[in-house]
């Protein structure tokens, strides 16, 4: 190599032969680490550290996603609201008529307790009740076949005193939606042969399905609710039966009161009600 001088400014010159074919970088002394003479870097820290960043992240994450899913529980878990309640669910049974019927339902925490019962006409089957004691464990559902001039009592006028003392019945809901008492809960009634010793039943006022109102079903579901947790009735599906499903039971004949197709979308509303009005 020629004896020339290299410098850059800012730097000391040096003799080319001083270099030894290392190249001199502009700003830097001669005795600077260069690009040939850098520190080797520690892969091995270096993927630590790239490590641990994620691992940290990681945590971050399940901590961030464990929040979020710990609020959709609660938000799940929640009762309903009232507003809620109201927004009718559309039922989808198989048969229009009901459909139509269960749509037009709406129930509320505040019409349920503003929800009464007429109790005057408690001791109206006195002379024909069987006169055993029961603890009610299922509630029943029936529709009258009939209806009546003058409601309330034409319907008692119209079942006393039949052959056999067959056919009281605790409650009577009329065409307007009114609820009725005629027993205590623990008077054994007759309204539903085979069942008689542990349920108690309520009457609506209708000819058939085509007769019920929303109204009614509405005060039937506040019925049941006020009825079940007033005897301490788990609000579950087999204590809440209509009286086809009794029949089937014992085989009482083909009675199409209140059937299952019916009773099943009434019960998630009543299970509705149950959720938007528990005390904590």
């Amino acid at each position: 190599m020629s004896n020339y001088c290299y410098y850059s400014p800012g730097s000391i010159a040096v003799q080319g032969d001083e270099l030894n074919d290392n190249y001199y970088v502009p700003g830097e002394a001669i005795n600077s680490s260069g690009i040939y003479d850098s520190p080797e870097i520690d892969s091995s820290t270096v993927f630590d550290r790239i490590k641990a960043k994620l691992i940290v992240g990681a945590v971050v994450l399940s901590l961030v996603g464990m929040t979020y899913a710990k609020n959709d529980i609660v938000e799940a878990t929640k009762p309903p609201t009232t507003a809620q309640i109201e927004q009718p669910q559309e039922q989808n049974t198989g048969n229009l008529e009901i459909d139509q019927l269960v749509n037009q339902i709406n129930i509320s925490v505040d019409r349920f307790n503003a929800f009464t019962i007429d109790k005057n006409h408690i001791g109206a089957f006195s002379a024909e009740l069987p006169e055993r004691t029961i603890k009610p464990e299922k509630f029943v559902g029936h529709w009258t076949a009939s209806t009546y001039e003058n409601g309330v009592d034409h319907f008692i006028s119209s079942i006393s005193n039949r052959p056999g003392k067959c056919c009281n019945v605790m409650f009577f809901i009329d065409k307007n939606g009114n609820a009725f008492q005629f027993t205590e809960a623990n008077q054994m009634t007759s309204h539903a042969r085979g069942a008689n010793s542990f349920t108690q039943g309520v009457e609506i006022e209708a000819s058939g399905l085509n007769d019920l109102s929303p109204k009614q079903l509405e005060s039937f579901i506040y019925l049941s609710l006020s009825f079940m947790r007033e005897q301490g009735i788990p609000v579950e599906r087999a204590n809440f039966l209509g009286h086809m499903e009794i029949d089937e039971m014992y085989d009482n004949g083909d009675k199409p009161d209140m059937p299952p197709v019916l009773m099943d979308p009434l019960f998630d509303r009543l299970k509705q009600l149950d959720l938007a009005t528990q005390t904590k």
